[in-house]
């Protein structure tokens, strides 16, 4: 399939339904977006209530699991729940370390951020609201974090990015 400058190659669903539960798989072989490539991509969870927990597996060209994504998002009042699940981040083959109690709200009140951390080999990511309101400002900070780490999962011949970053940020005025 070809559409819009994007190309997907042999994708295969399931989708099943037991008692209350929706259950979902899909597999494609290749996205290609201009130069950027994904090979072996693997999507599944299940859909319960109000509640959706995800897995994504992104897998080389040898079928190793190269980068994955484990969540749960649920939603309450028109405002969506994201949490990382335990061993639910691996990037460019690396397990990272997820805290049990991160969570980022968002939707229609506004956004938080709460113990958001990854953490891998003395690399940090942290993302954190200062108070409990939504919408109060958000402090980002990157400890010894490489740059590498993510743009490695955008395969492409003509464009390599790496180094480090070390800081902090912080985003306000929210509303």
């Amino acid at each position: 399939v070809i559409y819009g400058g994007t190309e997907i190659s042999n994708l295969g669903m399931d989708i099943i339904t037991v008692d209350s539960t929706l259950y979902y798989s899909a597999l494609i072989d290749k996205i290609k977006v201009n130069q950027i490539e994904l090979k072996n991509t693997v999507l599944s969870g299940q859909a319960v209530e109000n509640n959706l927990d995800f897995g994504l597996w992104i897998k080389d060209k040898e079928d190793k699991d190269r980068y994955h994504l484990g969540a749960r998002m649920g939603v309450e009042n028109g405002n969506y729940i994201l949490s990382l699940l335990e061993d639910g981040l691996m990037l460019n083959y690396d397990t990272w370390s997820t805290s049990p109690s991160n969570q980022l709200s968002f939707g229609k009140d506004g956004i938080r951020a709460h113990d958001f951390l990854l953490s891998n080999a003395g690399q940090e990511l942290r993302i954190q609201s200062q108070d409990s309101t939504l919408n109060s400002p958000i402090d980002i900070s990157f400890n010894n974090f490489r740059i590498e780490t993510l743009s490695d999962i955008l395969e492409s011949d003509n464009w390599h990015v790496g180094g480090g970053i070390n800081g902090a940020a912080t985003i306000s005025r929210l509303d």
